[in-house]
This record gives C-alpha cells, structure tokens and sequence, in this order.
C-alpha cells in the first residue's frame, strides 16, 4: 500500500490518501498520469479546510516498494 500526498494550491495544505501500488514502476505511472490529467484540467479533490474549496495537485508517493 501506498499513499499520495496531494496539495492545496490556494492554501498549502496537504492531505493524504492510500491506493493500491504493487510495485514502485506503478506507482510513478500513476503519480506521472494523475499530473497529466490535472495539468489538462482534471481534478480530483478540492480542498475542504474551511471556505477554501482549491483544487488538489499530486505532489508526491509514499510507501512503495
């Protein structure tokens, strides 16, 4: 198990979530295609701390293997 650590770009601040990575080369192609869809436009998370509601950026991968 792995974890992302995405970024609020309005306030900075970071959340993390787990996902299922079995390998280290997997998880960079995740990581790699989740940047990709969030630099076309894609977003999956906004932030929820207080009124801020910026979007989230994949700022890196934690726990692989």
């Amino acid at each position: 198990m792995a974890t992302i650590t995405w970024a609020c770009l309005e306030c900075g601040t970071e959340s993390r979530k787990p996902i299922d990575a079995r390998d280290d080369i997997s998880a960079r192609a995740l990581i790699r295609q989740l940047r990709e869809d969030f630099d076309r436009g894609e977003n999956l998370f906004h932030c929820a701390v207080g009124e801020c509601g910026g979007k989230m950026y994949p700022v890196r991968i934690e726990g692989i293997q």
